[in-house]
């Protein structure tokens, strides 16, 4: 959202190989990558990563993780510029509430881990000390405060996706990676009772030979399609096939604060979306542009599903609404001004503070 108006850079831990797989091959940004294998190698050398690979007026850390956040609190030391820490999840949220616990199940990589909890942990404590903050929804704002600019969208890309679905078998989505908070279980509960013969189930982000799937009962097996994986220039195209999108999300402490990135993407496309009352998301689907059913309900959830398939006018009406929401919340249009704003202040107040520094 950011290149329109300023030269991007991203700065990571691992190879060019290892880049998260759905943006592996998108060449757009320049990727930096720096190397690491413990905790005690990333605190030797990071100082020399931050003067070697990080430019610019201003750093961006992506969530508190020492690879990030840890990362940028040494490199706006050592260089002197302005840091923004974007915190678009609740990361105390993903591991448990024990700390005794944690400690025995890690042993000694809850210290010599890069990637440990206790990281996490303590630079959590730490987001009031960035020069400015973003975060992704209501919970996040409330617990941290911050700029909320949830998850964003480029508008053109999904234009396409948008038309009516016109296909002869109704094709159910679930995109994602199937953690627990996500709901997976219940969707596969709820797609054992829907009535609806020539209906599939797509499942985005599991593969066909993993655990997961040689769980499934043979008797809904032939009505569900697994894929491991896609990049992220092909998610329009796939959400396009879609006629029902389901972001069944758990009511737990991986969901509190979280806005399903999904969720965005399925707005973005227009599709017909059942999901739950968790957190923001009766905020992102008011007014008709999703179904709500509660959490953890299969029935629920199947019934709700069944209606829309039954019911093409019913799923084009929630599509478009999905959409024009989108537009209105979650575009780059939407969203840009606000952020491009937030980074042109820290720009400036960087700038006065060397000015002051030089007289």
């Amino acid at each position: 959202m950011l290149q329109k108006d300023f030269d991007v850079h991203v700065v990571g831990p691992g190879a060019l190989d290892e880049l998260w797989p759905p943006v592996r091959n998108d060449r757009s940004i320049e990727y930096r990558p720096y190397s690491i294998k413990s905790a005690k190698e990333f605190f030797l050398h990071r100082k020399a990563i931050s003067k070697q690979l990080i430019t610019g007026n201003v750093i961006i850390a992506s969530k508190p993780l020492l690879t990030s956040f840890g990362l940028g609190l040494t490199a706006r030391r050592i260089l002197g510029v302005p840091l923004l820490l974007d915190n678009d999840d609740w990361e105390l949220g993903f591991i448990g509430e024990s700390l005794y616990w944690e400690a025995r199940i890690y042993r000694t990589r809850w210290v010599t881990d890069p990637f440990s909890p206790l990281y996490t942990r303590i630079l959590d404590k730490r987001t009031g000390s960035a020069d400015a903050l973003t975060v992704s929804n209501q919970f996040l704002q409330k617990r941290y405060g911050g700029l909320l600019i949830p998850h964003a969208r480029d508008e053109t890309i999904f234009q396409e996706s948008i038309a009516t679905y016109k296909s002869s078998v109704p094709v159910v989505l679930f995109l994602g990676t199937p953690r627990p908070n996500k709901g997976l279980d219940v969707l596969l509960q709820a797609w054992s009772s829907i009535n609806h013969t020539k209906a599939l189930l797509r499942i985005i982000g599991v593969d066909a030979s993993s655990a997961l799937a040689n769980t499934i009962p043979k008797n809904i097996r032939n009505q569900i399609e697994f894929v491991s994986g896609i990049p992220y220039d092909e998610l329009p195209n796939a959400l396009s096939q879609a006629a029902v999108v389901v972001i069944p999300q758990r009511n737990d402490r991986g969901s509190l604060g979280q806005l399903p990135a999904k969720l965005i993407d399925a707005m973005a496309a227009g599709r017909a979306i059942v999901s739950t009352t968790v957190g923001d998301i009766p905020v992102w689907l008011a007014d008709g542009a999703g179904i709500l059913v509660p959490p953890n309900d299969p029935k629920a959830l199947a019934d709700a599903i069944e209606d829309l398939l039954n019911h093409p006018e019913k799923r084009e009406q929630v599509g478009q609404k999905a959409r024009e929401r989108f537009l209105e919340k979650a575009s780059f249009d939407a969203l840009r001004p606000a952020l491009v704003e937030l980074i042109n202040q820290l720009v400036q107040v960087n700038r006065s503070n060397i000015s002051l520094g030089q007289t």
